[in-house]
């Protein structure tokens, strides 16, 4: 069972933001390690979902969705994306934004106007498999990650394989050590 996660993992696991520091590090090489280290103290993280069905639908507009613990306002990944989001052309994308919200405080959504799902994983024990759940039930060509290292909780999803395609934004910019299988770009 992953409840016992959220203490425990936070407690065990340095957040891959603080390795960011060693610049002259092979960082592609360190977050390696890191998933390995924490998929192996955490088998439980690992997981792929038997919901993918193999064909990206060829009918349009592709299930895009956009999952993010930052969603609010005055934060570094608004800031740096909102105005992609906004823009992406709904016609070609029918998007859901995904907002995992990891402290109880000011988690005002600056989306709450389109299709989302709010996820309050410091209320839920079983957050990360409830999340797992609602995005599997997306049935999504696309889940685009916009902060791999940021998050804690984000950091523990994107080990999933929950729709066809994954992707992790520029980010800071740095690899997730996620294997390829999981992480496609």
């Amino acid at each position: 069972d992953i409840k016992f996660l959220q203490p425990t993992y936070n407690f065990l696991m340095l957040s891959p933001f603080n390795l960011e520091i060693y610049y002259e590090a092979d960082f592609r090489d360190c977050m390696q390690k890191y998933y390995q280290l924490t998929t192996r103290i955490f088998p439980e993280l690992k997981y792929t979902s038997t919901k993918i069905s193999k064909e990206i639908s060829s009918s349009k507009p592709y299930q895009l969705g956009i999952i993010s613990a930052y969603f609010t306002k005055n934060n570094s990944v608004i800031a740096d994306f909102k105005g992609v989001l906004d823009r992406l052309p709904r016609d070609i994308f029918d998007i859901t934004f995904i907002f995992l919200i990891e402290n109880q405080g000011d988690n005002e959504f600056v989306y709450k106007n389109e299709k989302h799902i709010v996820v309050h994983t410091y209320a839920d024990p079983n957050w990360l498999s409830n999340t797992r759940e609602k995005i599997e039930n997306l049935d999504l060509d696309i889940l685009y990650y916009l902060d791999s290292t940021m998050s804690s909780v984000i950091q523990r999803t994107l080990m999933s394989k929950l729709a066809r395609i994954q992707a992790v934004s520029h980010g800071h910019p740095v690899p997730t050590g996620v294997p390829s299988d999981i992480m496609n770009y």
